[in-house]
Parts: structure tokens; C-alpha cells; sequence
């Protein structure tokens, strides 16, 4: 059994490092742009980092530390007195994840150790071989936030960003639970935290929202802005849980609240857009246009092209959200 699983890994990494290259070779790349390489932060979703030998994974999104890597890599350039070498070997692993597929042939996968680094077989040398500074991006132990979120996982740096902020709390002092979905209770309650704690004006009536609970005054608030509604007469279902359309209809309402924003409801180019409801289709056309909302992998395609409109979303999926919304309102209030 042991052995069974490892060559399935094994293949399935193998799998992975091929649909990595690009088409375009990174020496034709390299070329077009004087054989050496070009690459901005402003094209890079993510940058992740990881060590062969521990199975430790970083992953860089904040555009300081995009940068900084990208400086490091730009530093690169190929040498044709330089033989090719084999991939074999190789400790650490550098994965780039650009905002758009077509970037011009841009390699997307490297290997390195401390001191060569190696682009589909080929080797780069730079004028300063400061492979510490990609390194150094791991640290020697993994950093805990809560006993189930640590600095290896994808959701770290959303959730460390949500947690600073005042967005998100853990549902202990332990635990955070990331994968737990998201009821309306949490979603109305993270948008208030996110507006900066409103009063509202008055008390809604909802038979199913006590006075004093965690979400009460959220609930209060987003229904008295008409961020969210209640279901019925007189409940609101606080427990149940919000789909991905649903919140993306939350925010939405929220951001044209208080900054008056549009958008086209045009899904035709995604895999599931016509099973967007009607009521959502504005505000998922905003959420992905915006980067707030990241679509899904079609298996067919391979693209991000699958909305998943009614699909659950967790508490990691969600700060991830919040993260890239409260970036988008302060870009938003810079413009006015």
C-alpha cells in the first residue's frame, strides 16, 4: 500500500511539472527580451517556494515579497557556453501563478539549490547569485497562527491578514477551523467587522436572531443597508450555510452601498456562468473581474473557468476574499 501511493504521488507530480512549462521555450523568452528575463510583480498572482527535502511550502502574496523574489529572478540570465543540466537533484522548487495564462512564454516552474539554478533543463547564471534571498523566504519552522493554520499552508497568508485586521477571529484561542463552511450568521458578521462595526439605526424583527448573540448587531445592520435580507417574514437563518453567489452578492451590495461601483452581468465566457441565479449575476461578474472571487479549474480546459455559483465556500476561502475586498476598497478610495 505504502509503495502504491508513493509512485501515485510520484506520477502525479511528474504530471504536474510537465503542464507547468510553457509552450514558448524560457530561452526563446529570454531572448525577446535580451536574454534576460522580465518579469513583473503586477503579472503574479502567487509565487510558492518549496524545499524537496522537508516538504515545507511558502507561499509569497504580498507584492513586497513578490517583488523581491521576482528581483532575485530578473537577476538571471542564460549562457550558451553553459551546458544544459539535468533536473535531478535540485532541492528547492519555485512555482510562479500568473494573474493571466497567456504571459509570452514566461517560464512558470524552476529548481534551485543554494548556489545553480535550473529553467527546463537549462541553466541561469547571474552577476550576483543571491539564491539566499529566495531561501531565506523559508523559515527553519513553521510558523503557527492556530494549532489547525501554519505558515505551510496555502490560506496562512490570508488568514493572518484577516486575523490582523480585526476581520476574522478564530472560533477558539486554539482553532481557527478553515475548512469549515461559512454560514450567513459568519458572512454578515465579517462584512460588518470589514465596514468598521456600523451601529445600525434600528432593530430588524427576526423570531430566529436573539438579542446579545455574536451576530445580532451585523445581521441588524446588513439587512438595515440592504446588504443582505431576511428569508420569509420574520427569520433569517443565521445557521444556515451562504452559497458563493450569495456572498458575492453580499459584497457587492455592500461596496455599491457605500461607493456607489457597477458591473456588466455578462458569464457567457465561464464554463457554468448560466447556472449563475438571475439576482447574482451582476455580482459575480463584479467579484471575478475585481480578482475578489478566483474561478475554479474547468477539468476539461484546464482554465479557470467554473463559477460553482451555488457551492459552499469555507472560512479559508472566505478570508482569502476579504483580504483581496479590503485591498480593493482601498484601492477604490485612493482613485476617489
Amino acid at each position: 500500500m505504502g509503495s502504491s501511493f508513493f509512485l501515485k504521488r510520484l506520477a502525479l507530480f511528474l504530471v504536474s511539472v510537465v503542464v507547468l512549462y510553457p509552450a514558448t521555450s524560457p530561452k526563446s523568452y529570454a531572448a525577446d527580451s535580451g536574454k534576460i528575463f522580465n518579469l513583473f510583480y503586477k503579472d503574479i498572482k502567487t509565487i510558492s517556494i518549496r524545499d524537496g527535502d522537508t516538504g515545507r511550502t511558502i507561499y509569497l502574496e504580498d507584492e513586497k515579497d513578490i517583488q523581491k523574489a521576482v528581483d532575485c529572478l530578473n537577476a538571471f540570465h542564460y549562457d550558451d557556453k553553459l551546458p544544459n543540466v539535468n533536473a535531478v537533484g535540485y532541492q528547492y522548487m519555485l512555482q510562479i501563478e500568473f494573474k493571466e495564462k497567456s504571459i509570452k512564454g514566461a517560464p512558470s516552474f524552476y529548481q534551485f539549490t543554494a548556489n545553480s539554478i535550473s529553467v527546463d533543463g537549462e541553466k541561469l547564471i547571474g552577476d550576483e547569485l543571491s539564491f539566499s534571498k529566495l531561501i531565506d523566504f523559508l523559515p527553519e519552522k513553521a510558523d503557527y497562527l492556530f494549532d489547525d493554520v501554519s505558515s505551510d499552508d496555502r490560506c496562512y497568508n490570508d488568514i493572518k491578514y484577516v486575523i490582523q485586521n480585526g476581520i476574522f477571529y478564530g472560533t477558539s484561542h486554539s482553532h481557527f477551523e478553515p475548512n469549515t463552511p461559512l454560514s450567513r450568521g459568519m458572512a454578515v458578521t465579517i462584512i460588518h467587522r470589514l465596514a468598521g462595526c456600523p451601529n445600525p439605526q434600528k432593530k430588524m424583527v427576526f423570531r430566529d436572531v436573539e438579542t446579545g448573540n455574536w451576530y445580532t448587531e451585523a445581521v441588524y445592520w446588513a439587512t438595515e443597508a440592504r446588504i443582505v435580507s431576511g428569508v420569509g417574514n420574520d427569520t433569517f437563518l443565521p445557521t444556515d450555510l451562504v452559497t458563493r453567489e450569495q456572498l458575492a452578492a453580499m459584497m457587492y451590495r455592500y461596496v455599491q452601498h457605500e461607493w456607489n461601483v457597477s458591473a456588466k452581468g455578462d458569464l457567457s465566457k465561464y464554463t457554468d456562468g448560466a447556472d449563475v441565479s438571475p439576482w447574482a449575476k451582476e455580482a459575480i461578474e463584479w467579484a471575478i473581474r475585481s480578482g475578489i472571487i478566483n474561478c475554479k479549474i474547468d477539468i476539461v480546459s484546464q482554465m479557470d473557468s467554473v463559477i460553482d455559483p451555488q457551492g459552499e465556500v469555507s472560512r479559508a476561502d472566505v478570508a482569502g476574499m476579504m483580504r483581496r475586498l479590503n485591498e480593493y476598497i482601498a484601492k477604490v478610495q485612493m482613485a476617489i
